[in-house]
C-alpha cells in the first residue's frame, strides 16, 4: 500500500484576512479554482430557510460592470471547462475549472461579485422563481424527499435539519435588504478561501491573488452556530406515508462524530464494511410467486455510508423492498441483524480486505483530478481548519485494521441511538394529499429604488482594469508527457508514461481493426465496429462484469477493486482497467487473461447468446430515435458505397443488430485475423515503476502469438466516390406528421492537415451557443428546434453531414435551408463573437484530453490505434493557434462542394413532398 502523501498544500493569508491554499500538480493541465465560503445553511436566520442557497443564486446577478450570468459566459469564452457553485449545510463553493493563464479573469470576477454585487429586486424575484422550480422537481423525487425528512428526525435542534434548499414559505417571505445585509456579513474576505490546484506555483497565484483580491475590505468575523445536537437516550422509530414513494424503503441511523475526528477513518471504513454485507445479504437474486422464500427478505436496493458535517455526522442504512414482500420490520430486523454480527466480531480477512481497497479507490479517484484536490482542501481548510490534515485520512486508512472497526462499531452503532423511519405507500394519499407551502404568497416589501452595488468601504484600486482581462488563449500546455516505447519480441507495442506518486493506474489494451474487415463476409465483410462485440464476449468471458465493477465470480482473477472503460470505433476497440497503483500486476494479469482465453477457448456459445441478449435488452429498453438512424445509416451507405469497410450492414438497424448475426465461428476467424499482437498496444499511465511494469507485461503476454500476418498491407481502404451532382433519396416513414432530413457528402480522413481546421468549422456551425444551424432552423426560418452533424473523421475515411427532424411539410425547406447553411460555409467567415466562442470550446476541448495522466494516456493510445503521432493534440493546439476565419472559408471551399450532395429524407408518402423536393434536385425511391 502506498504511504506518499496525496496533497502537498501551501496556505498563506492576505492582508485583508483572505486564506489561500495552493497545491502545485505537475500532472495537471488546467487549473481548479474554488472560492470557498464558510457558510451554509445552517446559518440561515430563523423564518428564512434557504438564505445561502439564494444568496448563492444571486451571487450570478453581476456588478456595475458585468451583466447578468456574463461571469459564466466570461469563463467559457475564456476556454473554461466548467463553472458553478453549491450550497450545503456547512459552506457555499464557488468553483471553476480553466486553463491555467485564465487566472487573473477568474479572480477578476470573483473580485467584482465580491464587492461589488447587484442585489436587487429583479434579481430576487427571478432567482426566486427558478429555486422554486427547483426546490419542485427536488421535492418531486420521492426518494430525495424523504431523505430530506429524515435530516429533519436526525437532528431535533441543531440547524442541520433544514434542507439547503429552502422552504417557498421563507424565499417568498425574504426581502432584498436582508438578503444584502447577509451578503455584507458572511461575504467577506476574512470568511473566505481561496483555493487553487493546478501547474501554477505558490508564487504565480499569491501574486494574481493579492492584485485582485487583496484591495476589498474584511469586516467583523460572522456569527457561527453554537447549537450542540444532544445524544439520543432511546430508540426512535417513525413511519410515514407518501403514495410516491416508488417502492416502500426504510432508513435506519446513529449519531456518529464531526468531520475530522480521530475516528472518522474507521467510520468510513466500517461503512464499506456493513455495506457490502448489507448487499452481499439482501441483493441476492431470488424467486417470487410460487416457491417459498427463506426467512431472508429481498431488498431492490440498498446503501450504508458515513456522512460527516462541521458540527455533527452520521452513520446511516437505506434499503427498499419490494411490494407484498416481506414488511418493514422483518427488513429492518434483518439489517439489525447484520450490524449486531459486524458489532460481535471482527469482518474475516477477505471481507475485511475488500472494503478496504473499496475504500481506498474512493479517495484515490477524489485525488486524480484538480477539482477533486481543491474540493478536499477546501473542506480540511474550511471546516476542519487545517488543509495539512487532507493527508491524514489517506494515511490513516492505510493503517486500519479489522480490529479497529470492530472497535469501532461497539462504540458508535449503539441500539439506544438509533432512528428507524419507514416509509410506505398511501393508497388515498393521492386524492387527499395535505398542500403544501408552495400556495403561500410572496409577503416581503417589495423594493423600489434599488441600492447601489457595492459593499461599504470597497474602492477598486486605480489600475484595476475596467473589463474583463482575457489572456491569450491557445498558450502551450503546462505539461509534458514523457511516454517509453518498447515493441516485444511478439509485435506488442508497450507504450508506458509512469508518474511517480500517482495513487491510481490505468492500463489500457487497444486493438487495431484493419478496415477491410478480414475475411469477407457476404458481400460486406464483417460489421463494422466487430471489436466491440468480442471485447464485450472476452470481458464475459473472462469473469469481468460488462461497463462495470468486478462481479463475484468463479474464476483465476485477483479480487481487485476496478472499473473497467470499454470504447470502440470502426478503426479500433479499447478496454482499460482502472484501479489502485499498487494492483498494476492483477490489471496486467487480468488484460492477459482476456487474451490467453481468447487464444486457448475461442468464443463459448452461451457467452455470445449472453451478448446478443443484452443488446436485445438495450434496444427494448432505450430503441432510440429508429427513424433518424436509419435516414442516417442510408445516407452512409450512399456515401460510402457497399463495400466500403465501414459501410453499415443493410440488413440491420444498429451496428448491435449487425453483430448478433454473428457466430462462435465467425467470431474465432474474426479474431484470427485481427487479435495479432502486432497490430495491438498496451498502454499503461499513472504511479508504477517502468522497469518492473515491462518485465511483468513481457512475462504476462509472451504466449500471444497470433497469426502470421505480418506483410498484410493494413488499411489499404477504397476510395470514397466523389458525387458529381446533388441528388435526394426519398424513405418511406411512419404517418406521423414528422421528416428527417441528412446532407452529406465525402470528408476527411483522420490524418488529413485540414482537420484541425474542420473541428472549428463543427464548432461555429453545430456547437458554440447560437450556433449557426440552430439559429437558421429555428429562429430565423422556424422549421424545427435545432439540427447535427459535421466533419466526422475515421482512419480510412470521413463524411461531413447535416441532418434535422422537421414537420412533413416542411421537408424540402428544412433541405434548402441545409444546402444554404453549407454554402454560407464557402463565403462568410465567422463574425467576431462565433470566433471568440470557438476558439474557447476548441481549447476547452483539447484541455480535456490532456487533463491529466489517464487523459494524455488515453490521447496516445488512440493515437497508435489511428496511426497518428503521439504528440497529435499538441500539432492541433499549435495549428488552432495560427488559425484565422479566412482559413475556415477556405477548407469549406476545398471539401464541401454544394452542387453535389447526397440527401436522405425519411417522410410520410405524399406526392407534395416529392413534388416540393424535386423542385430541389432530382429524386429516387430509396
Amino acid at each position: 500500500m502506498s504511504s506518499s502523501p496525496l496533497y502537498s498544500p501551501r496556505t498563506e493569508r492576505l492582508a485583508n484576512g483572505l486564506t489561500v491554499i495552493t497545491q502545485h500538480d505537475p500532472w495537471a493541465a488546467v487549473a481548479a479554482v474554488q472560492l470557498w465560503f464558510h457558510v451554509g445553511s445552517k446559518n440561515d436566520p430563523p423564518g428564512r430557510e434557504g438564505f445561502a442557497h439564494m444568496l448563492e443564486h444571486i451571487m450570478f446577478n453581476g456588478s456595475d460592470r458585468i451583466g447578468y450570468a456574463d461571469h459564466l459566459k466570461e469563463v467559457f469564452k475564456a476556454g473554461g471547462l466548467d463553472c458553478n457553485a453549491y450550497t450545503t449545510y456547512d459552506q457555499t463553493v464557488y468553483h471553476a475549472l480553466i486553463p491555467p493563464e485564465q487566472l487573473d479573469l477568474v479572480l477578476w470576477l470573483e473580485a467584482e461579485r465580491l464587492a461589488f454585487l447587484k442585489v436587487d429586486q429583479k434579481a430576487l424575484d427571478h432567482e426566486r422563481r427558478r429555486i422554486e422550480v427547483e426546490r419542485t422537481i427536488t421535492g418531486s423525487d420521492p426518494l430525495t424527499r424523504q431523505c430530506l425528512k429524515y435530516h429533519s428526525l436526525q437532528f431535533e435542534t441543531h440547524p442541520y435539519r433544514n434542507a439547503p434548499i429552502g422552504q417557498f414559505a421563507h424565499l417568498r417571505s425574504t426581502a432584498v435588504a436582508e438578503l444584502r445585509e447577509f451578503w455584507e456579513d458572511y461575504y467577506v474576505p476574512n470568511n473566505a478561501t481561496l483555493v487553487v490546484v493546478g501547474p501554477l506555483t505558490h508564487e504565480e497565484v499569491m501574486t494574481t491573488a493579492r492584485k485582485n483580491l487583496e484591495w476589498i475590505p474584511a469586516r467583523g468575523v460572522p456569527p457561527q452556530s453554537s447549537v450542540v445536537e444532544p445524544l439520543p437516550t432511546k430508540p426512535r422509530k417513525h413511519t410515514f406515508t407518501d403514495n410516491e414513494v416508488p417502492l416502500p424503503l426504510v432508513l435506519l441511523s446513529w449519531p456518529t462524530v464531526p468531520s475530522g475526528h480521530t475516528d472518522e477513518p474507521a467510520l468510513r471504513l466500517l461503512a464499506r464494511v456493513i455495506d457490502k454485507a448489507i448487499r452481499e445479504t439482501l441483493n441476492k437474486p431470488r424467486q417470487f410467486l410460487g416457491i417459498k422464500l427463506n426467512d431472508i427478505p429481498q431488498a431492490i436496493f440498498t446503501k450504508c455510508d458515513a456522512f460527516f458535517l462541521e458540527e455533527a455526522g452520521c452513520f446511516q442504512i437505506l434499503a427498499m423492498r419490494p411490494h407484498f414482500q416481506f414488511s418493514a420490520d422483518q427488513l429492518i430486523n434483518c439489517i439489525q441483524k447484520i450490524v449486531d454480527r459486524v458489532r460481535q466480531a471482527p469482518a474475516d480477512a477477505d471481507h475485511f480486505t475488500k472494503a478496504h481497497d473499496l475504500l481506498r479507490w474512493d479517495l484515490a479517484i477524489d485525488s486524480c483530478n484538480p477539482h477533486g484536490r481543491a474540493l478536499m482542501l477546501g473542506w480540511c481548510g474550511v471546516i476542519q481548519g487545517n488543509p495539512e490534515s487532507s493527508n491524514h485520512l489517506w494515511h490513516a486508512i492505510q493503517t486500519l485494521t479489522a480490529a479497529d472497526v470492530h472497535q469501532c462499531a461497539q462504540t458508535y452503532l449503539i441500539p439506544q441511538r438509533r432512528l428507524v423511519a419507514s416509509y410506505r405507500q398511501s393508497f388515498w394519499g393521492k386524492w387527499f394529499r395535505k398542500s403544501d407551502d408552495k400556495d403561500q404568497p410572496v409577503i416581503a416589501p417589495m423594493e423600489d429604488v434599488p441600492a447601489a452595488p457595492e459593499r461599504p468601504g470597497a474602492v477598486r484600486p486605480e489600475n484595476h482594469p475596467e473589463k474583463p482581462p482575457l489572456a491569450p488563449i491557445f498558450a502551450a500546455p503546462r505539461v509534458t508527457t514523457q511516454v517509453e516505447r518498447h515493441v516485444l519480441s511478439n509485435g506488442l507495442t508497450v507504450q508506458l508514461l509512469p508518474e511517480p506518486g500517482y495513487p491510481t493506474i490505468r492500463a489500457r489494451l487497444t486493438q487495431m481493426v484493419d478496415p477491410r474487415n478480414g475475411f469477407p463476409r457476404g458481400t460486406i465483410g464483417f460489421p463494422r465496429g466487430t471489436i466491440d462485440r468480442v471485447q464485450e464476449i472476452l470481458l464475459d468471458q473472462s469473469g469481468w462484469a460488462f461497463n462495470s465493477k468486478r462481479q463475484q465470480r468463479n474464476d483465476p482473477l485477483p479480487p481487485i477493486e476496478s472499473q473497467i472503460i470499454k470504447k470502440h470505433d470502426c478503426d479500433y476497440g479499447m478496454i482499460a482497467i482502472d484501479t489502485l497503483a499498487d494492483h498494476l500486476d492483477a490489471a496486467i494479469d487480468c488484460l492477459a487473461n482476456l487474451i490467453n482465453r481468447a487464444e486457448r477457448e475461442g468464443f463459448q456459445k452461451t457467452a455470445v447468446q449472453d451478448a446478443r441478449a443484452r443488446a436485445g435488452v438495450q434496444r427494448a429498453t432505450n430503441p432510440g430515435d429508429v427513424e433518424g438512424n436509419a435516414t442516417v445509416r442510408l445516407l452512409e451507405r450512399t456515401l460510402l458505397g457497399p463495400r466500403h469497410p465501414y459501410t453499415p450492414d443493410p440488413r440491420a438497424k444498429d451496428d448491435a443488430q449487425a453483430h448478433d448475426r454473428l457466430n462462435p465461428q465467425e467470431l474465432q476467424t474474426w479474431w484470427q485475423r485481427h487479435g495479432r499482437p502486432g497490430s495491438a498496444s498496451l498502454t499503461i499511465s499513472g504511479g508504477f515503476n517502468p522497469t518492473a511494469t515491462l518485465e511483468r507485461v513481457q512475462t504476462q503476454f509472451r504466449f500471444w502469438r497470433g497469426c502470421d500476418s505480418k506483410n498484410v498491407n493494413l488499411f489499404a481502404n477504397p476510395s470514397l466516390v466523389e458525387p458529381t451532382s446533388t441528388r435526394i433519396l426519398l424513405r418511406q416513414g411512419p404517418k406521423n406528421g414528422a421528416a428527417w432530413v441528412a446532407v452529406g457528402r465525402p470528408g476527411l480522413p483522420v490524418d488529413h492537415p485540414d482537420v484541425p481546421k474542420s473541428l472549428a468549422i463543427n464548432e461555429y456551425l453545430i456547437h458554440i451557443p447560437n450556433d449557426r444551424l440552430t439559429h437558421t432552423l429555428r429562429y430565423q426560418r422556424d422549421i424545427s428546434m435545432g439540427g447535427g452533424g459535421g466533419f466526422r473523421f475515421w482512419r480510412g475515411a470521413g463524411l461531413f453531414m447535416l441532418f434535422t427532424i422537421c414537420p412533413a411539410a416542411a421537408a424540402a425547406d428544412a433541405v434548402l435551408a441545409l444546402f444554404d447553411e453549407i454554402r454560407r460555409l464557402r463565403v462568410e467567415p465567422p463574425n467576431e463573437e462565433e470566433w471568440t466562442w470557438t476558439r474557447a470550446r476548441l481549447v476547452s476541448n483539447l484541455l480535456s484530453n490532456i487533463a491529466g495522466p489517464h487523459e494524455r494516456g488515453d490521447g496516445i493510445a488512440l493515437a497508435q490505434a489511428r496511426g497518428l503521432r503521439s504528440d497529435f493534440l499538441e500539432q492541433h493546439m499549435s495549428c488552432l493557434s495560427s488559425m484565422t476565419p479566412e482559413d475556415c472559408v477556405q477548407v469549406a471551399r476545398t471539401h464541401l462542394n454544394p452542387n453535389a450532395l447526397v440527401v436522405v429524407v425519411t417522410a410520410p408518402p405524399d406526392k407534395t413532398i416529392r413534388k416540393a423536393l424535386g423542385r430541389l434536385a432530382p429524386v429516387e425511391n430509396a
